[in-house]
């Protein structure tokens, strides 16, 4: 079976926390990378990123398009 099929089958009862907890097991470090607009659902994963101290890189695309106060909170 397919890393992904395994991790698939893994992670699909998880929680988002548990899940991502369990990704960074199982991957090498530095591997794991999380694009984010700075949305809703953006910062619940990046809280959850934070507060478990995961290795998981976190960066946005400056579009050159972003609204004055996402270019304060980067």
């Amino acid at each position: 079976m397919a890393l992904f099929d395994e991790l698939k089958d893994e992670l699909t009862s998880l929680s988002a926390e548990e899940g991502l907890r369990r990704l960074a097991e199982r991957l090498p470090p530095g591997s794991i990378k999380f694009s984010s607009a700075f949305g809703e659902e953006d910062q619940v994963i990046t809280h959850i990123i934070a507060t478990n101290h995961l290795p998981i890189t976190i960066f946005t695309l400056d579009t050159g398009r972003l609204f004055q106060e996402t270019y304060e909170l980067i």
